[in-house]
């Protein structure tokens, strides 16, 4: 049975149990590939927890008839949920998302700049709001 025709009967409430525990072996790998993204940032078992849980709200909102995949649908679910559980989880230092996402970016930054041209940056480049290890 396909995901698409799994997430209908479970959403029309037919033997839901059976039907979610089959939907999840289908989908337990791509949960993981997602979550493996994230590994860095939080606990794996956690992650893909979080992911497992996600596919409950994609169920809720997915339309059959609109032609989408389900695992197409669902990772938008289940991207978000595991960047929620990192967010409220990841750091004793509470944050915004958007502050999050901007230290992300410019992280990802700095390291694709060392890749690319075989230099290390700088500490107080590397690391904003610090210099020689003392706060600015």
């Amino acid at each position: 049975m396909t995901n698409e025709q799994l997430a209908v009967r479970i959403r029309a409430g037919e033997n839901v149990g059976d039907n979610m525990a089959i939907l999840y072996d289908q989908v337990k790998d791509f949960i993981h590939a997602m979550a493996y993204k994230y590994h860095g940032q939080g606990e794996l078992e956690d992650l893909e927890q979080e992911g497992f849980l996600a596919l409950y709200d994609a169920i809720d909102h997915y339309e059959a008839d609109q032609g989408v995949k389900f695992l197409t649908y669902a990772s938008h679910w289940i991207r978000q949920r595991m960047q929620k559980y990192i967010q409220n989880t990841g750091s004793p230092l509470r944050l915004s998302a958007g502050r999050q996402k901007a230290i992300r970016k410019y992280r990802k930054f700095c390291t694709e700049f060392q890749t690319h041209r075989s230099r290390i940056m700088p500490l107080f480049m590397a690391y904003p709001g610090t210099v020689k290890g003392n706060t600015v």
